[in-house]
């Protein structure tokens, strides 16, 4: 009976998973009633967790036909009577307990807890916790996670599968064989793309390969990620992992022509530059360093994106307005000018010569070109424009210039 990365069971004469074009519910059924195999389950509480959202004129004799369904397909496995896996006793059903059967999920948690015994060697506890890895194919029953019953054990065994690869990757550093943790480390990013110890992990150990090139590149596909999925960049203890990767790179190279090269841009440029929020900083900061020398007006503008109550949209509406913003402001911008995504719902620009009065004209153009064959009447995109005063004055009032601006 497997049940981490998918649904299977299989027996003497046969097999079927989740992927068979079998009843949702069916699944559902069997499923719930393997998870609570230690206690009989009402009836009350099959109908309700197998019909909570629906309405049903005969929810018992549903549940009967459909246990009948579950036991005629156990049937298809081996020897035994589909009654006597799925039985009735008391007004309730229950999955029989003392059938010989193996379940993933208990064996998983089985060499889980062997690995992390006490008073074994090193080298065993490695065997241990590559025993357990072999069994975890990912999340617990991941077609069903909408099913609010299978989160906590969704999670307990993502925790469980996690410490694992955190031990085996304390127990590989002192071997140095960097090349495992990398492979195991890539492999739990795929269950868990947000995991930021998995990825500083990872990086460590592509540096410690002399893999620099790679280490930067997979920092720089998680910060996009990381900006994308919650607005944050990753902690200072990642970026100064890479940082240093940079300076070290760097520190020997004397070549100007061949430096050159390095820095200018390989692809022909189009549209307004966007980076990450930590070199927009920085960018910002040398603008606001040159103003008193050059007397050149900079403004910073703020485009947010929420509803008609003025709260972050629903995730779907937002990412699809996010997306598109960011594509008009792309365009509609000059080369020379740059933009951030400053949190989930708000993007960041600066505009090199613009006055207040042109920073308007910018600020409409790309508010007219979003609006453009839109109908999401819910949504409001406003902007704040303000100016960038020389690095060490004091603000002006607030009295920045704002508009709101909701769905035609």
């Amino acid at each position: 009976m497997n049940m981490l990365g998918g649904f299977s069971i299989s027996g003497p004469k046969g097999s079927f998973d989740d992927d068979s074009n079998r009843s949702r519910k069916i699944w559902l059924l069997l499923s719930y009633l393997i998870v609570h195999r230690g206690r009989p389950v009402a009836q009350r509480e099959l109908i309700d967790m197998l019909w909570h959202d629906e309405e049903i004129t005969d929810p018992s004799n549903a549940l009967k036909a459909l246990i009948h369904r579950l036991r005629l397909m156990l049937e298809t496995l081996g020897d035994w009577p589909g009654k006597k896996m799925v039985v009735y006793r008391g007004d309730s059903y229950f999955w029989n307990a003392d059938l010989p059967v193996e379940y993933d999920t208990e064996l998983f948690s089985l060499r889980c807890s062997r690995a992390a015994a006490q008073g074994i060697s090193n080298e065993e506890r490695l065997q241990r916790c590559e025993e357990a890895m072999e069994l975890y194919c990912g999340p617990f029953m991941p077609k069903y996670e909408n099913e609010t019953w299978t989160t906590p054990l969704r999670e307990q065994y993502h925790d469980m599968y996690r410490e694992n690869v955190l031990r085996m990757v304390e127990l590989l550093r002192p071997k140095e064989n960097y090349r495992e943790i990398v492979r195991i480390c890539n492999t739990a990013r795929t269950f868990d793309p947000y995991d930021e110890e998995l990825y500083y992990q990872t990086i460590h150990s592509l540096i410690q390969l002399g893999m620099q090139q790679s280490a930067l590149n997979l920092y720089r596909r998680m910060t996009s990620l990381f900006l994308e999925h919650s607005g944050q960049a990753p902690s200072e203890r990642v970026t100064e992992l890479c940082r240093n990767i940079t300076e070290v790179s760097h520190s020997t190279e004397r070549d100007l022509v061949k430096i050159s090269e390095q820095l200018r841009e390989k692809e022909q440029i189009s549209g307004a530059y966007y980076c990450k929020y930590d070199l927009f900083r920085e960018i910002y900061r040398l603008l606001a360093r040159t103003i008193s020398h050059t007397a050149q007006p900079i403004h910073l503008c703020l485009f947010t994106v929420a509803n008609q109550r003025g709260e972050i949209p629903t995730a779907g509406i937002l990412s699809g307005a996010m997306e598109r913003l960011a594509s008009v402001i792309h365009v509609s911008l000059c080369s020379g000018d740059v933009y951030t995504r400053y949190s989930p719902s708000q993007f960041l620009l600066l505009l090199p010569s613009a006055t207040e009065q042109s920073g308007e004209q910018i600020a409409e153009r790309i508010l007219n070109r979003f609006w453009q064959g839109q109908n999401q009447h819910d949504l409001v995109i406003s902007y704040k424009l303000y100016p960038i005063m020389p690095a060490h004055t004091v603000a002006p009032d607030e009295d920045q210039s704002e508009l709101a601006v909701a769905a035609p």
